[in-house]
């Protein structure tokens, strides 16, 4: 073989998997851009509704009067309407917290 099909060879199969990850790492980033984007979006309106709304999920919220229990071993949130709302992991940390602090910020106002 000469020097050029050796060089097509060894280099065509490299270029070709490169690009293939490139790609795939290209439109990760944009899902998770897009993704984002609609977080942020949320979390703006979410600031606009005012005082007592509690993050739960990335594009869910619920207000603290909704709330009856909260269950932090299963991280789940009991509302008045007898549903149920899966709290996401990263919500869940501070939720005994931030449920007192929504609700002394209430009271607060309200006085």
């Amino acid at each position: 073989m000469n020097s050029f099909v050796q060089t097509i060879v060894i280099y065509f199969p490299l270029v070709f998997w490169l690009a293939v990850i490139m790609g795939i790492i290209y439109f990760f980033r944009r899902k998770n851009f897009r993704f984002s984007k609609k977080v942020r979006e949320f979390d703006f309106e979410l600031s606009q509704r005012g005082t007592g709304w509690i993050k739960i999920q990335p594009l869910e919220a619920v207000h603290i009067e909704e709330v009856t229990q909260w269950d932090a071993r299963k991280q789940i949130i009991s509302l008045k309407d007898g549903t149920q709302k899966k709290v996401h992991k990263v919500r869940a940390v501070g939720m005994d917290k931030e449920l007192e602090f929504v609700r002394n910020q209430l009271v607060n106002k309200s006085s």
